[in-house]
């Protein structure tokens, strides 16, 4: 054979290699832009989807004892529920308390300000220039009716998420094997054993962003709550435990966990051990999305850090919060999906994790 012959037949086999790659980037956008118009829909199934990976060894484990599967999942799920309002009850009122403190300092604090200005006038400034700063601030009138339609919808639309979600959990809980199953029984006979290793493959995924959104969360709530006792502020082991649940909300979750945590502490111990708290969250939070997060996911869901800090980058810049939430768990379950097809075209790749997809 030629050499030029065996130039264009590479040549070829690159040139079919970009059109297949192009197709997948057309199918990803499409599938992508499809998902985003129904989002309302696609993000309470995805939460559902990872409540019920932290909720699946539970009922497992009740199961065992004898109940039935729905009796089980019901049960899981209301038990998980009541954790949920008893950790509220916990956190919530002790949070308002705190917050009426605070929101009477800064009103007090802006007010010295304002007579500080309108006295000393420092670069030209008077004091309708704060006050003018203190309305923009202080945002449209709330009794006005726009104000509350929008809030209206925005209560009615969360509420009817919420229960969607809890909904869609039990049936996961329930049914989620069967799901499944019923999926791969639509399939190629030749194709069904490829297919379930791919959703196991994307349960493992799914676990392993639980288990490392859990792990970043208890470092960075022993920190936080050690932090706060330590400089004498109150609340220590709640500001903790909100800081653990802020964990499993990428960036957001931890910068307002933070705020509160210095917000707290500038109420019960003064200015200086704020700012203490305040550096310290800011450490930590570097840290974690620099140092911890990359490596810990990398090392739960077998992926590259890199691949994890590029995945939630692309995952804030496309979808912002709702990025920033996906973006792991989505890029870790695509490339199980691609081992596995590798795998079965006997192509080496990393060996797969072993837990089952939940249900």
């Amino acid at each position: 054979m030629s050499a030029s012959h065996t130039a264009s037949s590479r040549l070829s086999r690159w040139g079919r290699q970009c059109w297949y790659l192009v197709g997948i980037f057309v199918v990803a956008v499409t599938v992508g832009w499809f998902l985003w118009r129904i989002r309302e829909v696609v993000l309470p199934l995805f939460v559902a989807i990872l409540i019920c990976v932290i909720l699946a060894p539970v009922r497992g484990t009740i199961e065992r004892v004898g109940l039935s599967k729905s009796l089980a999942s019901a049960l899981t799920l209301l038990s998980f529920l009541g954790l949920l309002v008893l950790v509220g009850l916990l956190i919530v009122p002790a949070l308002i308390d705190q917050t009426r403190v605070l929101g009477d300092q800064l009103g007090e604090a802006a007010d010295r300000l304002q007579r500080w200005v309108a006295d000393e006038r420092p670069f030209g400034f008077d004091g309708s220039d704060v006050q003018r700063l203190r309305d923009d601030f202080g945002g449209v009138d709330g009794t006005s009716s726009d104000s509350l339609i929008t809030g209206a919808q925005a209560l009615g639309t969360f509420v009817a998420s919420l229960l969607f979600t809890i909904v869609a959990t039990f049936f996961f809980l329930r049914d989620g094997s069967m799901m499944i199953d019923w999926a791969i029984r639509h399939l190629a006979v030749d194709r069904r054993d490829e297919a379930r290793a791919m959703f196991t493959a994307i349960g493992n995924a799914l676990s392993g962003y639980v288990r490392g959104a859990a792990t970043l969360g208890l470092v960075e709530g022993v920190a936080i709550a050690v932090t706060v006792a330590l400089v004498g502020g109150d609340l220590a082991i709640v500001l903790g435990l909100l800081t653990f649940i802020g964990a499993f909300v990428p960036f957001v979750g931890a910068v307002g966990a933070g705020l509160v945590a210095v917000g707290v502490t500038l109420v019960s111990a003064g200015t200086t051990p704020a700012i203490i708290v305040a550096v310290s969250a800011l450490v930590v939070q570097q840290l974690d999305n620099d140092l911890l997060a990359p490596m810990i996911y990398g090392r739960f869901l077998k992926i590259h850090p890199l691949a994890v800090l590029a995945s939630i980058s692309v995952g804030i810049q496309v979808a912002g919060l709702i990025g920033a939430f996906a973006a792991v768990p989505v890029a870790a379950s695509v490339i199980g999906v691609v081992r596995v097809a590798q795998q079965r075209q006997g192509v080496r790749t990393l060996t797969l994790p072993t837990s089952d997809f939940p249900g």
